[in-house]
C-alpha cells in the first residue's frame, strides 16, 4: 500500500490545470515557477508526500507533520520576501506572481527547527543571510 499522504481532502486529479512548473535554476539546482498569473489569496496547489517522522533535507513541515514532497514542491525554495506562504498543506499566494516568476516562502515560517541550516541566496533587502 503506498504511504503517501495529500494533506488536502480533494481529489487531486481535479487540480487542474497546474498551476506551477519545476524548472532549471543556476545557482539552485531546481525552482518552481508559475505556469500562470496567479492571484494574491489564491491556492497554487497542495503538499502531498511521504510522511516522515523528523525532518529531512526536503521536508516540508505543515499540519504537525514533516512531509517529503513528490508534487513538485520539493523545488520550492525559501525567500527571506516570499510570495506565498503554507498553511495546512495548501500553497497561497500572499501577492501576485507572474508567470514564470519563481515561487518561494519562508522556511522559517513553518519550520520549527531546521534541521540542515544554510546560506541564503534570495537577495532580499530583508535577507537573514543564514537560515538555521
Amino acid at each position: 500500500m503506498d504511504k503517501s499522504i495529500i494533506m488536502d481532502k480533494s481529489d487531486r486529479s481535479i487540480q487542474s490545470p497546474q498551476k506551477y512548473r519545476a524548472t532549471e535554476c543556476t545557482y539552485k539546482g531546481k525552482k518552481l515557477v508559475a505556469s500562470q498569473t496567479i492571484f494574491k489569496d489564491e491556492v497554487i496547489g497542495y503538499l502531498s508526500g511521504k510522511p516522515r517522522k523528523h525532518s529531512t533535507k526536503i521536508s516540508i513541515y505543515s499540519g504537525g507533520i514533516h512531509v517529503d514532497p513528490d508534487n513538485g514542491f520539493e523545488y520550492l525554495n525559501h525567500s527571506c520576501d516570499p510570495n506565498s506562504r503554507l498553511c495546512n498543506g495548501e500553497l497561497i499566494a500572499i501577492l501576485e506572481i507572474v508567470k514564470d516568476q519563481e515561487i518561494t516562502f519562508n522556511y522559517k515560517d513553518n519550520e520549527p527547527l531546521i534541521s540542515h541550516p544554510f546560506r541564503c541566496l534570495c537577495g532580499s533587502e530583508n535577507c537573514l543571510e543564514v537560515i538555521k
